[in-house]
């Protein structure tokens, strides 16, 4: 069991190498020490005028139009391409009972049978799979299809000889590095995504990094909750042993 060292940086950064949980940004702890205010970022002289500003203009919470702190909600990663803001704009459950009773009381004053105004959404994709290396998301097929034309990496011909969970700590490897502005193949940090693809372009790694990298325990946990790139991952081993199975029979 491991013990809770006296150190809090020892024990903030034992977090985030084994457990990939980051508490805060020590760039930011540090900010805090050096006497700025967290919700206007404003420097003071000392900490009792710090404490009286915070206390007058009621500056005792984080900005929450400052988007430095979004990275260090969890609400931001429940689901891809979102931040919380567009989590808290989506309508509630009992909202969604209301409409669906309204229409259900509209739909009886609708003479039955008269569907000449509905439309189906070919278009709209359900549950889309976001590219690994960018912010594209369309549906499975075709995000294989542009990951490979795009960033040259063929996911069905790589994973062909992985099983299941192999290609699980694949997916979650590349995910956070991706994330974190780290190369998948040579961990080199880049300041934004463009350069992190820029990089990875110029340097042809967009290929399957070192398996002692990505096959550790660790990348059984998905970066983004609901990460639907893994809803579609299939065990070829399994597969194979299926067809012949069946062509004995």
């Amino acid at each position: 069991m491991f013990k809770l060292p006296e150190e809090r940086t020892y024990f903030s950064t034992h977090l985030f190498v084994h457990h990939q949980f980051e508490i805060a940004d020590m760039e930011m702890i540090a900010n805090m020490s050096n006497l700025h205010c967290l919700f206007c970022n404003k420097l003071f002289k000392n900490q009792t005028v710090l404490k009286e500003h915070m206390r007058k203009k009621q500056h005792k919470k984080i900005n929450p139009k400052d988007t430095e702190f979004d990275k260090f909600y969890i609400i931001n990663y429940l689901e891809m391409g979102k931040n919380w803001r567009q989590v808290k704009n989506e309508p509630d459950d009992d909202d969604d009972d209301d409409e669906l009773s309204n229409a259900e009381n509209s739909d009886r004053r609708v003479s039955v049978g008269n569907w000449s105004d509905w439309e189906e959404d070919e278009d709209k994709v359900e549950n889309p799979v976001v590219c690994l290396f960018c912010e594209r998301s369309s549906s499975f097929d075709e995000i294989q299809s542009h990951m490979n034309n795009a960033h040259g990496f063929d996911f069905t011909r790589i994973s062909v000889d992985m099983d299941f969970y192999h290609q699980v700590k694949l997916v979650n490897y590349v995910r956070r590095q991706v994330y974190m502005g780290h190369c998948p193949y040579c961990d080199k940090i880049l300041p934004n995504r463009r350069e992190l693809l820029e990089h990875m372009s110029m340097e042809s790694h967009f290929i399957v990094p070192q398996m002692q990298l990505w096959d550790q325990p660790e990348y059984f946990f998905p970066t983004y909750e609901n990460d639907s790139f893994l809803c579609h991952l299939n065990d070829h081993q399994d597969d194979m042993a299926e067809l012949h199975l069946s062509k004995k029979m």
